[in-house]
C-alpha cells in the first residue's frame, strides 16, 4: 500500500464512521483491519476475511485472531512495527508479511496502519490498517530472479554474445520491473508506457503492449490498457470501447493459454488460424505473451516489430514475460487504488449530502410544526369566527406540508430497505389528472401561473399501472415546477402516446410520454448529473431559497424505474426546464362515463374563442378526436365575423366556448354580442383560469351560467357537451358527491388514541351511522363476541394495548358465527409498509386505511362496504 493512497483513504476518517470506513474498504476491494485499542476488539472487513479463507463472522473480534493468521515467523516483525506505531515512535508502519489461511496455504500481504485516533491525553484510541495481497507481485519478482539464475547457468555453455544478450535484456525487464515497483508515481501511465519502452527496445520491437481482459455477456474480450509506440509513444488509443472479441483475434486462445504457451511468428506470412490482429499492416513480427495472476489468465503483451522478418526467441519471451509480470500486477494495484480513491470521494460526497440533508430536513420540519403551534395558540386567544377559520385554513396547510416532508422520508426508508413497491390495477387517468391538478390549484393562483394541457390522445379506457405513485410522481414534479417558475410563468403538461410502442387503444398495451415542461430559472449541466440523487438538490443555495428536502426528484426516478420506465431531464440554465418520463401501460376496461354523443351532436358546430393559440389548437385537437366541427377565433372581433358568416351559409354554430379575460372585447361582450346575433338558444361556456366565485356575480350579468376552469382535461370537456346537449346520456361511475346516507348502520371502532376516536366520530357525523368505540382489540372482540350481529363494519387500528388489532381480528374471524365471517373488517393505521398492510390480508381483513387520514378516501373505502 502506497502511503499516498493511504493518505488518501485516512483523509476521509474524520468525516467517516468505522463503519463507513468498512463499507468504503470493502468497495474498493482493500482489506481494512480497525482495532480498538482500549477494549481490544478488532474488526476484520469483508475482503480482508474472505482472504484468509473464512465467511464473514466467523473469526473473533480479538487480538488473538491477528496473531492467529500472521504466519509464526513474521510475527515478531510485526507485533514490534505496531508498537512502534502506538508509542509515537513513528506515525505508521508499511510491512509485507505472510498470512496464513484457513487452509494453512500461505499468501502475501503488504499492510500499512496508523493510528487515526487518540484520546486527549494523547493515548491511541483505534488504529486501522490498509491491506493489499502481495502474492502475484511477489510471484512475478521471484520470476525474474529465477530467470537471473537461469541466465548465469546458461553463461557457461553459451557464448559470450548469447551472454552479452541474455545479460542486456534481463538488465532491461529489471529496470523496467524497478522502475515500476518504486512506489507510487504523479504519472502513473507515464512510467508503465516508459516501462513498455524498457522491454520493447531490449528486444529491438517498435511497439508493445499490454491486453488487459475482460468479460461481457459470458464472452471473453481484452482492452488495450497501456500501450508504447515507436512513433507514437502514447499509443494509439486505450480502454475497454476498444475490446476486441479472443475468439475473432486469436481463434486458439484456449489452447494456447492452456498450455502457458505464446505466439511468436513473421507477418510476411501469418498464420490467420493462430493470430488475426487489426491494424497489423506495417508489422513484420509479432509476439503475444499470455499473462497470468495466481494462475488466472489476465491478459497479454505484445511486441510489434515494423523493419524486421523474425521469429522472435524462446529467451526472449520468457524474459519479456518476466517484466511484463512486474507491469501487470502494478497495473492491477493501481486499479485497486483508484477504486479506493473513487469510493473514498463517493463516500465523503455522500457523508456531506446526509449531513446537509439533515440540516435541511430540520428546518423543513420545525417550519410547518412552528405554524402549527403558533396557529394554534392564536385561535386559542380568540373568539373572531374569520379569525379562526384563518387559523384552521394555516393549520391544515401546514399539516399536510407536514405529511409531505414524512411521506417523502418513509419512501425512501423503503427505497434503501427494498421495500418500495409498486401496485398495478386499472383506473381513469383523466381522473387522476384532475385530483393531481386540485391539489396544485392554489399554488398556481398564489403566483397567478398558467397550466397548459397538451393531450394527443382521450383516454376512452382506463389504464392499468400504480395510480397512487404516478400521481406521487406528477404532483411533485408539478410542485418543482411551481416553485422554481417565476409569478405570472408558464407550465405545460404534454402527455402522449408513444409512437414508437404500440397501437393506440390496443388491450396489450402501450407507453406513455409525460413531460412537464416551464419557464423556470433552469438547471444547469453539472447540476443536472447529481439532480436524481438521493439528499441532493441542484444548488444548495437553492434549498435556502425555496426550500425542500432534496428527496423527492430521487423517489420519482425510483418509481418510474420500478413502472419499467425512465425519467430524464432536459434544461439550460435561466431557461426554464423539461422533465420526461417514459412508461409502459396496460389498457384496461372501458371507462364507464358517457360513451356516445347523441346522433344530432357530430352535426353541431362549435366555436372557440381564445386569444391563446395553444389554447385553440388543443381545444381544435380534442374536438376532432370526438369528431364535432370546430372553428376558433383569437378575438372577440374575429368571433363576430365568424358567426355572421355562418348565419349567411346557414350553418350556425350551436355551442361556444370563450375565454373571459381576453384583449380588446373580452369574454363577457364578446358572449352578449353573440346572443344577439345566434339567440338566447345558443350554449355559451366561459373559459377561465380564474375562480367561478370572482367571476361568478360579472358573469351572470352577461347571461353566463355554465363554467369551465383552466386547464381543461379531454374527458372533462367531453362531459359538459354531452351534458348540455342531452342530459340522459350522462353516466358517470361517480356516486352522488357530498356525504353519504348510512342511516341503521353500526361501526365497531377500534382505536385506543382518544383523539384518533373523536376524528372519526366527526367524520361519520351527518352519515346517519352509529359508532360504538373499543380502547382496544380484546374490548372489540367481546363485543363482537356478545352481539355478533349488530355491527356492519369494523374499523380496526393495528397498534393497541392489551390485544392489538392482528390479534383482534384473527380471534373475531376464529368465532363460529356466520357474522363472523362476513362483517368488513377495515384496517385503520399508521404504519406505512407493504407488508404491514399484507399483515392485514392475512389476519382476515378487507381493507387498509392509512394514517393520517384521507377523508374522499375514508369515505370511498366504506361506502364500498355499507352502501
Amino acid at each position: 500500500m502506497s502511503k499516498f493512497a493511504l493518505d488518501d483513504y485516512f483523509a476521509a476518517s474524520p468525516g467517516l464512521s468505522a463503519e463507513a470506513m468498512e463499507t468504503l474498504a470493502d468497495f474498493a476491494g482493500i482489506g481494512l483491519l480497525n482495532w480498538h485499542i482500549p477494549s481490544g476488539k478488532i474488526s476484520l472487513n469483508r475482503n480482508i476475511t474472505l482472504l484468509a479463507g473464512y465467511e464473514p463472522g466467523d473469526l473473533p473480534h480479538t487480538g488473538n485472531t491477528r496473531e492467529m493468521l500472521t504466519y509464526e515467523s513474521d510475527r515478531a516483525m510485526v507485533a514490534e512495527n505496531i508498537s512502534a506505531v502506538l508509542s509515537g515512535e513513528k506515525d505508521r508502519y508499511q510491512i509485507e508479511y505472510r498470512m496464513r489461511r484457513a487452509d494453512g496455504s500461505l499468501v502475501w500481504i503488504s499492510e500499512t496502519g496508523l493510528v487515526y485516533e487518540r484520546d486527549k491525553s494523547g493515548k491511541p484510541v483505534r488504529l486501522a490498517a490498509l491491506s493489499t495481497e502481495l502474492t502475484r507481485l511477489k510471484w512475478a519478482e521471484e520470476k525474474a530472479r529465477d530467470m537471473e539464475l537461469e541466465v548465469k547457468r546458461l553463461s557457461a555453455a553459451a557464448g559470450d554474445a548469447d551472454l552479452a544478450e541474455q545479460n542486456r535484456m534481463l538488465r532491461a525487464a529489471n529496470a523496467a520491473s524497478a522502475m515500476i515497483i518504486g512506489g507510487f508515481h504523479q504519472d502513473y501511465e507515464t512510467v508503465v508506457r516508459q516501462s513498455l519502452q524498457i522491454l520493447a527496445e531490449s528486444i529491438q520491437a517498435q511497439r508493445a503492449y499490454i491486453f488487459r481482459n475482460i468479460t461481457l455477456e459470458g464472452r471473453l474480450y481484452c482492452y488495450p490498457r497501456t500501450e508504447w509506440y515507436l512513433d507514437h509513444p502514447s499509443g494509439r488509443g486505450q480502454g475497454p470501447d476498444q475490446a476486441m472479441l479472443y475468439d475473432d483475434f486469436l481463434p486458439k486462445w484456449k489452447e494456447i493459454t492452456n498450455k502457458y504457451a505464446n505466439v511468436r511468428l513473421s507477418m510476411e506470412n501469418p498464420d490467420l488460424e493462430l493470430v488475426n490482429l487489426p491494424h497489423t499492416e506495417d508489422v513484420k513480427s509479432i509476439m503475444l505473451i499470455p499473462l497470468f495472476l495466481q494462475g488466472e489468465f489476465w491478459g497479454f503483451i505484445g511486441f510489434d516489430d515494423t523493419v524486421t522478418g523474425r521469429e522472435f526467441t524462446e529467451d526472449e519471451a520468457d524474459i519479456m514475460r518476466a517484466g511484463a509480470m512486474v507491469v501487470a500486477s502494478s497495473l492491477t494495484r493501481n486499479e485497486t487504488f483508484s477504486k479506493l480513491n473513487e469510493a473514498r470521494e463517493a463516500a465523503m460526497a455522500s457523508t456531506k449530502a446526509k449531513g446537509e440533508f439533515l440540516s435541511r430536513m430540520s428546518h423543513e420540519i420545525r417550519t410547518p410544526m412552528n405554524a402549527i403551534i403558533g396557529m394554534a395558540a392564536i385561535a386559542r386567544k380568540t373568539t373572531d369566527p374569520e379569525k379562526i377559520k384563518y387559523c384552521l385554513e394555516k393549520v391544515d396547510a401546514s399539516s399536510r406540508q407536514l405529511l409531505g416532508i414524512i411521506n417523502d422520508v418513509l419512501d425512501m426508508s423503503k427505497i434503501d430497505s427494498g421495500k418500495f413497491e409498486i401496485t398495478l390495477h386499472p383506473f381513469d387517468f383523466e381522473q387522476m389528472m384532475q385530483n393531481v391538478f386540485n391539489m396544485i390549484q392554489v399554488k398556481l393562483e398564489e403566483k397567478k401561473q398558467t397550466l397548459h394541457y397538451d393531450f394527443t390522445r382521450v383516454f376512452k379506457n382506463k389504464i392499468i399501472s400504480d395510480e397512487l405513485r404516478l400521481s406521487q410522481v406528477l404532483i411533485n414534479l408539478l410542485n418543482n415546477a411551481v416553485k422554481f417558475t417565476p409569478e405570472r410563468g408558464d407550465i405545460t403538461l404534454v402527455v402522449r402516446e408513444d409512437p414508437d410502442h404500440g397501437q393506440p387503444g390496443v388491450p396489450a398495451g402501450s407507453r406513455l410520454h409525460v413531460e412537464v415542461i416551464d419557464t423556470g430559472i433552469g438547471i444547469s449541466r453539472e447540476q443536472q448529473e447529481r439532480l436524481f440523487q438521493s439528499f441532493e438538490q441542484a444548488d444548495g443555495s437553492i434549498t435556502r431559497r425555496y426550500g425542500g428536502t432534496g428527496l423527492g426528484l430521487a423517489i420519482c426516478k425510483k418509481i418510474i424505474n420500478l413502472m419499467g420506465g425512465d425519467i430524464w431531464v432536459e434544461s439550460e440554465e435561466g431557461k426554464g426546464s423539461r422533465f420526461i418520463f417514459e412508461f409502459p401501460i396496460a389498457w384496461g376496461e372501458p371507462i364507464p362515463a358517457a360513451t356516445i354523443l347523441r346522433k344530432a351532436a357530430p352535426t353541431s358546430r362549435i366555436l372557440v374563442v381564445d386569444d391563446a393559440e395553444d389554447v385553440r389548437m388543443y381545444f381544435k385537437n380534442i374536438l376532432d378526436t370526438f369528431s364535432l366541427s370546430c372553428d376558433t377565433a383569437a378575438s372577440g372581433e374575429e368571433a363576430l365575423s365568424l358567426v355572421r358568416k355562418s348565419l349567411r351559409e346557414k350553418k350556425p354554430y350551436s355551442m361556444v366556448f370563450i375565454d373571459w379575460n381576453m384583449p380588446g372585447m373580452n369574454g363577457g361582450d364578446t358572449a352578449q354580442e353573440l346572443r344577439h346575433l345566434l339567440g338566447d338558444d345558443l350554449l355559451v361556456v366561459m373559459i377561465s383560469v380564474s375562480d367561478w366565485t370572482d367571476i361568478e356575480q360579472s358573469a351572470k350579468g352577461y347571461g353566463i351560467t355554465h363554467f369551465l376552469p383552466k386547464p381543461i382535461l379531454p374527458s372533462t370537456l367531453y362531459n359538459t357537451i354531452v351534458e348540455l346537449t342531452d342530459d340522459t346520456l350522462i353516466q358517470t361511475e361517480n356516486r352522488t358527491a357530498g356525504i353519504p346516507d348510512w342511516h341503521g348502520r353500526t361501526i365497531l371502532l377500534a382505536e385506543d388514541i382518544e383523539i384518533n376516536q373523536e376524528i372519526v366520530i366527526s367524520l361519520l357525523e351527518g352519515t346517519g351511522a352509529s359508532v360504538i368505540c373499543a380502547d382496544n382489540g380484546e374490548i372489540a372482540l367481546n363485543l363482537f363476541r356478545e352481539d355478533p350481529g349488530r355491527f356492519d363494519l369494523i374499523l380496526m387500528d393495528m397498534q393497541m394495548p392489551v390485544m392489538d388489532g392482528i390479534c383482534a381480528a384473527e380471534k373475531i374471524r376464529a368465532l363460529e358465527t356466520p357474522e363472523a365471517r362476513t362483517v368488513p373488517i377495515v384496517a385503520m393505521t399508521a404504519n406505512a409498509f407493504k407488508e404491514d398492510e399484507q399483515r392485514c390480508f392475512d389476519a382476515g381483513m378487507n381493507g387498509h386505511l392509512a394514517k393520517p387520514l384521507e377523508i374522499d378516501s375514508f369515505f370511498r373505502v366504506l361506502d364500498d362496504y355499507l352502501r
